[in-house]
């Protein structure tokens, strides 16, 4: 579960900071072409951000890649009570998906000032798998595409985040830039 837990942080990383270049596009966009001494600083720091955002993406997506296909190459055992250990316990999803809004939310604080911050508010997850409940602890045992299963077997589970924004705070002593 550490390598599907490492992928959904790669991926979730890997988005925000896409969210980042986007936002330094538009802010790019954004400056009145009358001034041009702000022009002339943008146009000199962008395209180096760029490079260094697009580099950064490309490397966790890299690593994404490679941890999907060595879980795909690992293929998992038909789901059935009987595999309950192959499956997710319900709360380790449940802490997976919180801990990729808080990771976003810490990472809004660290831009630099005058960076456009994003956050999710909210996050509605769906998932269909067999649910085993073993030792008291339900375990969500996902469907694998090479065992076929009746899918009134499978359960729907559902869930919904939310997160609260944070106050980034601005020091006024420290100039743009």
């Amino acid at each position: 579960m550490d390598e599907l837990k490492r992928l959904i942080e790669l991926l979730a990383s890997a988005l925000e900071d896409l969210e980042k270049l986007r936002a330094a596009v538009d802010a790019f966009r954004q400056i009145d072409p009358a001034d041009i001494e702000r022009l002339r600083k943008a146009a000199k720091t962008l395209p180096p951000r760029l490079d260094e955002g697009h580099a950064a993406i490309g490397a966790k997506l890299e690593e994404a890649t490679e941890i999907a296909k060595r879980l795909a190459d690992q293929g998992a055992p038909q789901p059935g009570p009987g595999n309950a250990g192959v499956g997710v316990m319900a709360t380790d999803l449940a802490k997976g998906f919180r801990s990729v809004i808080q990771t976003l939310q810490n990472e809004l604080g660290q831009g630099d000032l005058g960076d456009v911050g994003t956050i999710i508010k909210s996050m509605d997850v769906e998932l269909k798998g067999l649910v085993v409940v073993a030792d008291q602890q339900p375990t969500i045992v996902p469907p694998t595409p090479d065992q076929p299963i009746d899918p009134g077997q499978l359960s729907t589970v559902r869930m919904s985040f939310a997160s609260v924004p944070l106050q980034r705070t601005i020091d006024r002593d420290k100039p743009p830039g």
